[in-house]
């Protein structure tokens, strides 16, 4: 069997997707930590979180771009992991609640959003932070090691 240069540089790529996908925890880890002690407001404070967790999405899907299988597996077994957490909430479930309660309160002045609202969120931050993280790097660990 003969492969082509292209395939032999795809196949180079979709193996070091985990060493790009750590690169991405890594960097919403500390982007994370850095929105933690700045100490804001409540709204600064998702809008922070929810930045760096768009950042993160950002930086996994070209991360994984073009590896459509090794993607794919990433992402299941994150899902999996997670549903064997016990906290309730967490980035994404908080960061889409958030966009959708900007668009359906029309967004004219988002000083003014519903700040009990928001409040109810941010309980939720630092243990899912912790949570999570450490879930995907153990399952980073756990792909390195097989």
């Amino acid at each position: 069997m003969v492969t082509s240069p292209g395939s032999t540089a795809a196949a180079r790529r979709c193996g070091s997707i985990y060493k790009g996908f750590a690169h991405c925890l890594l960097a919403l880890g500390d982007s994370l930590s850095v929105s933690n002690q700045k100490e804001e407001e409540d709204m600064q404070e998702i809008d922070s979180i929810c930045r760096s967790w768009d950042d993160f999405h950002d930086c996994a899907n070209v991360a994984m771009a073009g590896c459509p299988e090794e993607a794919a597996a990433v992402w299941e077994s994150l899902r999996k992991e997670s549903k064997k957490m016990q906290f309730s909430g967490n980035l994404y479930d908080m960061c889409s609640n958030r966009v959708q309660s900007v668009t359906t309160t029309g967004a004219r002045n988002p000083d003014k959003t519903n700040q009990e609202s928001l409040k109810g969120h941010v309980s939720h931050i630092s243990p899912a932070h912790s949570i999570l993280l450490a879930s995907c790097l153990c399952l980073l660990f756990m792909y390195r090691w097989i």
